[in-house]
């Protein structure tokens, strides 16, 4: 065997490094399914959903930009490229979330559904009712765009079925084809009922539930794999302890704020931990494969290359991440509660610093980090 091969040891912290680290993903794509189970499930998920911002963004500034190692910008003269992959980044998640699919009033009423009229999840509005009671709605068929105006008996909004009041009226009903939600195409203004249900009081955003989760999971994903690569380059037992140490203290925010993203966008089960799967095993696999190149090899990589395409990657990926932070999760949810008067100073404070406690989190992630390079 080659000096430069790994050694038992080495070999075996990182493959046991790697498998620890799936594990511990998986489990924190647990998390907020264990959150729903709670009595007060909305708030939890309210407030995870800030936390998941924060790691975010502490995730982007904190832990990733900083770790570039600024070889990009000497390959034309440094100019700034790494900023300009960043901005390309943020610009190119912008226009993606804006193309394709239709506007529709953005609910998942599979997951905590309170209001059977408009069928708003209460992870919205953060509240039990909101002025529906004794409220009629239009008959909704299975099929994709049905008519409203259809006549039938009076039903109260007790009953589990879609409402139908007595006079007919000309509200038209779709069903989204990505999300598979009733929204109304159409509102008949003498109709006074269905004001509510329509959206027309509130933001209505663009449908693109799956298209939003793979995005986020592209974005983790770069990170993660760089971070399973770098683990699989090391050359000491004592590096491999520090690089895995380093990933296993922030991969099960990864994999929250994932599952969190399927939860947000109306992802069945079975998908969502498809998903967060798929994301659990991207560090182990960039370890594997960095193992594989050096026993290849049988000597030191070359990091020039790596570092050519990591800081590449990172820079992009980090530019990624503000749109996600600032539209799919904070945007997303504070129109929706303010519209219908939920959303007290309190509660958009704690929401807030929830939001600096998981940015927090990041940096002492970092710090510790740092004390564990330098050792």
């Amino acid at each position: 065997m080659s000096s430069n091969t790994p050694s038992g040891s080495l070999l075996g912290v990182q493959l046991g490094g790697s498998f620890a680290i799936l594990a511990v993903g998986v489990c924190g794509s647990l998390i907020p399914y264990m959150l729903i189970r709670c009595r007060t499930s909305d708030k939890a998920l309210l407030y995870l959903n800030a936390a998941s911002a924060g790691i975010l963004l502490g995730a982007a500034f904190i832990h990733m930009v900083p770790e570039t190692t600024g070889k990009l910008d000497s390959l034309l003269g440094d100019f700034p490229l790494s900023y300009f992959l960043f901005c390309t980044g943020l610009f190119l998640m912008v226009w993606l979330a804006r193309i394709g699919g239709h506007p529709h009033p953005h609910v998942n009423p599979s997951s905590h559904p309170d209001c059977s009229v408009c069928m708003q999840p209460s992870i919205l509005h953060n509240a039990q009712n909101h002025g529906h009671k004794e409220t009629i709605f239009p008959q909704a068929s299975e099929v994709s765009v049905t008519t409203a105006a259809t006549k039938g008996s009076l039903t109260t909004v007790s009953s589990g079925d879609a409402l139908l009041d007595g006079a007919p009226c000309n509200c038209e009903i779709g069903q989204c084809k990505e999300c598979d939600q009733n929204y109304f195409l159409k509102v008949d203004p003498t109709c006074e009922q269905h004001v509510h249900c329509t959206g027309a009081d509130r933001k209505l955003f663009k449908c693109k539930q799956l298209r939003s989760v793979l995005l986020l999971l592209l974005g983790l994903s770069v990170h993660s794999f760089t971070a399973g690569l770098s683990l699989g380059f090391t050359q000491t037992v004592g590096q491999a302890v520090g690089i895995f140490l380093a990933i296993i203290l922030h991969k099960w925010c990864e994999t929250c704020a994932q599952s969190l993203s399927g939860i947000r966008n109306g992802l069945s089960m079975k998908a969502n931990a498809a998903v967060t799967a798929a994301l659990s095993l991207v560090t182990p696999v960039g370890a594997w494969i960095g193992i594989l190149i050096q026993f290849a090899s049988g000597t030191v990589t070359s990091p020039d290359a790596f570092d050519y395409i990591s800081d590449a990657l990172i820079m992009f990926v980090a530019g990624t991440f503000m749109q996600i932070i600032f539209e799919e999760i904070l945007l997303n949810y504070v129109p929706a509660e303010t519209v219908h008067g939920r959303d007290t100073p309190c509660s958009m404070s704690l929401r807030v610093l929830t939001m600096f406690l998981g940015f927090a989190f990041m940096c002492c992630v970092s710090v510790v980090e740092g004390i564990m390079g330098e050792e």
